[in-house]
């Protein structure tokens, strides 16, 4: 109990292509320990992948991104105690709420174009099937 009011976290997407134009990223979440100053990087499956000091003039906040050695940091939402991992929030709601990130135009217009490819093939999967006939 102590331990969840020394810490916060965040909802995170994260990187590890720095330098690359195009760059993948992941569902994770941020840690910040209250009172070592200690930011750590956890993927959606609890694994740390980094762990770093906080600066002094540096200040942790949704919507934000975040530098790391190795990866690049979007900050999210604040999550609530108890803190759930991604698999249990998984396991008690289907639907995971997106981090809030701005996106290029090009990268909007691919979002439009597969939501828009998923909703015609899940339309002609629940539409009534009909068959052609052979003449």
């Amino acid at each position: 109990m102590e331990e969840e009011k020394e810490k916060k976290r965040w909802s995170v997407a994260y990187t590890k292509h720095i330098k690359q134009k195009r760059k993948v990223y992941h569902d994770g979440f941020l840690d910040l320990h209250i009172s070592s100053n200690k930011l750590m990087l956890y993927d959606e499956s609890d694994k740390l992948l980094e762990c770093r000091m906080l600066r002094r003039d540096e200040v942790v906040s949704s919507a934000q991104t975040l530098t790391f050695a190795a990866y690049f940091v979007d900050v999210g939402h604040l999550q609530s105690p108890p803190y759930l991992n991604f698999s249990d929030a998984r396991k008690k709601s289907n639907e995971v709420k997106p981090i809030d990130r701005s996106l290029s135009p090009s990268q909007k217009i691919i979002r439009e174009f597969k939501k828009n490819e998923l909703q015609k093939y899940v339309a002609q999967q629940t539409g009534p099937t009909t068959t052609k006939a052979s003449v």
